[in-house]
């Protein structure tokens, strides 16, 4: 076992223990906006929660399914 990775992990628990806080506990109203958008991205980005900013098409994966469909396989 890595001391990093665990230490790694050890960082996005406590990441994701702090959201979880800040969901019972902070009142966006209460805070500036933007600086609340940017702590909580920020964690959300330690705990591993960062979705990809964009999703990408499959074009090929989606002609393959078009294929299947006039074929009458699904």
């Amino acid at each position: 076992m890595d001391l990093l990775d665990v230490l790694d992990a050890d960082k996005r628990r406590k990441a994701g223990e702090m959201l979880d806080a800040l969901n019972v506990n902070v009142n966006a109203h209460s805070t500036d906006v933007e600086g609340f958008r940017k702590f909580t991205a920020g964690l959300q980005k330690d705990a591993g929660f960062a979705a990809p900013s964009k999703p990408v098409f499959d074009e090929a994966g989606f002609k393959e399914l078009r294929d299947l469909m006039t074929a009458g396989r699904m």
